[in-house]
């Protein structure tokens, strides 16, 4: 019983999953070095520490980029790791009766970050009245014009933005981010843009920086399936313009942009250079080759996987059927070993909210996207380097290939480490992985193998740092997949501790 209430009081004040990490330890580890009622004190004690270290660790936005420019950090630097859902049609698709259901679930999986599109159209899935371009209550974005061919960008309609308002004041309620595309550039509001002018577009982004730059949760992320973006100079202009006009007004928020399909990354469009602060990994083949490039690429960035194979989906038609938890599995763990500093989620039918998109939010891949955040919690994946010459596993990692869009075929396990005492590696399937041990700077190596599918680790037992030891990861996982992360780090000394 004493037990049960010290870690009751750690659950009930806190909401971190870092929490129930540390209180599973209390109860699996501690227990095991210490009798009963010193333990008991120890206990409280610890719970009054944790429920201090919950204040002091809550996220204080805006969002930033870290110093080294490769993650992303909060106003006081503590490090932040977007795991991120997608909700293109909120505001199309759902009365705003409707967002706590949605919003509420994606908290309680552990999402920080909510993406969104500020203006819907019949391309992204909207069903909405009035050319689909009209909020859930048919309110249109703009007085002036009927659609997405004759709107004036310099008639923002109050009410519309009004909902937008509200919809990020939600967001920012369950203490998340929101990601918002305010100008989709797919084949509707690109065309808004180009017949409004450049300055309009650029005007249109000053009433947008203005109007969002005292909220706080706010990153602007521009485009979405932007094919023209290399081949239109006045398309590219136009995008360009809202991105500079927001700019001008506000560099409190991070701005970022979504290319083409089926591969792309922000900082190939360099007329973006000015403007652009996060790259954004667009791909549907395997992530690592994507999330590679763009870490090599100029300026330096947080790289992001932004977009890839939703669950419930197959857009390409290459993988075997609709993507899986397995797909997204593979997706964002190939993206956080590779240097990716946060990850994405999409469900159909959730992200465009159609016919049944509740039952839906308990799929597997929206269940197990949360155990990212565990593995960052004692690896900081984000700060880590992509082991390109295999330094630390120099065998049993399979073929690199970045030009398969059958992810499932795949087999390759990128590495990502500090360079020093902590590396971790995903294997898409059943591996033997040789280690060379000797890089490692501490020679009482922790070896484990990390669970993607429960969020739980697997001791192997500690390593010296000299030689090669070799690993083969564990039985498949109950959905009959076999992919696991290889972690290593410096075993924890046991200090002998004398309670009163």
């Amino acid at each position: 019983m004493w037990q049960g209430n010290a870690l009751c009081i750690v659950s009930r004040y806190s909401d971190g999953w870092w929490l129930d990490s540390v209180a599973t330890f209390i109860a699996s580890t501690v227990t095991k070095k210490f009798s009963m009622r010193p333990l008991f004190i120890f206990l409280q004690l610890l719970a009054l520490v944790l429920l201090l270290g919950a204040s002091l660790l809550a996220q204080t936005y805006p969002i930033k980029v870290s110093s080294n420019g490769r993650y992303f950090v909060d106003q006081t630097n503590t490090p932040f790791v977007p795991v991120i859902d997608s909700g293109w049609d909120l505001i199309g698709n759902i009365p705003s009766s409707s967002w706590d259901t949605y919003l509420s679930a994606r908290a309680s999986q552990h999402a920080n970050t909510i993406f969104f599109s500020m203006l819907c159209s019949s391309y992204i899935g909207c069903t909405s009245a009035d050319s689909n371009t009209a909020a859930y209550d048919g309110t249109k974005p703009f007085t002036s014009g009927t659609d997405e061919s004759n709107y004036d960008l310099s008639t923002p309609n109050e009410t519309y933005f009004e909902e937008i308002d509200s919809l990020v004041r939600a967001i920012a309620s369950y203490g998340m981010v929101a990601i918002i595309d305010p100008t989709p550039s797919d084949t509707t509001w690109i065309n808004t843009l180009v017949n409004n002018g450049a300055t309009k577009s650029y005007n249109f982004g000053v009433y947008l920086g203005t109007r969002y730059k005292s909220y706080t949760n706010v990153i602007w992320q521009h485009g979405n399936d932007f094919q023209n973006w290399n081949s239109d100079s006045t398309q590219n202009n136009v995008m360009h313009q809202v991105m500079a006009g927001i700019a001008s007004v506000d560099t409190n928020h991070i701005q970022t942009i979504e290319l083409n399909y089926d591969y792309s990354y922000s900082n190939q469009d360099t007329l973006m250079d000015d403007v652009l602060e996060a790259d954004f990994c667009y791909t549907y083949y395997a992530p690592y080759d994507c999330v590679i490039n763009a870490y090599g690429s100029s300026p330096t960035i947080p790289v992001y996987l932004g977009e890839s194979n939703y669950e419930g989906e197959n857009n390409t038609g290459q993988l075997p059927g609709p993507a899986t938890a397995w797909d997204i599995r593979l997706e964002n763990y190939w993206a956080i070993t590779s240097g990716a500093a946060g990850v994405q989620y999409g469900d159909a039918p959730v992200y465009y909210f159609g016919s049944g998109w509740e039952s839906h939010l308990t799929d597997p891949g929206a269940q197990q996207l949360q155990y990212i955040l565990t593995l960052a919690a004692s690896f900081p994946f984000y700060n880590f380097s992509y082991d390109s010459l295999h330094q630390v596993v120099t065998a049993g990692y399979g073929t690199y290939d970045g030009s398969n869009l059958d992810i499932e075929t795949e087999n390759y396990c990128p590495t990502s480490w500090d360079g020093a005492i902590k590396s971790v590696t995903y294997c898409p399937k059943a591996a033997t992985l040789t280690v060379n041990m000797s890089k490692f700077k501490s020679n009482r190596m922790r070896a484990r193998w990390f669970d993607p599918t429960t969020g739980t680790y697997s001791t192997l037992g500690v390593f010296g740092n000299s030689g090669t030891e070799n690993f083969t990861s564990p039985a498949s996982h109950a959905d009959g997949n076999d992919d696991w992360v290889l972690v290593l780090d410096p075993s924890p000394t046991i200090v002998n501790v004398k309670l009163r």
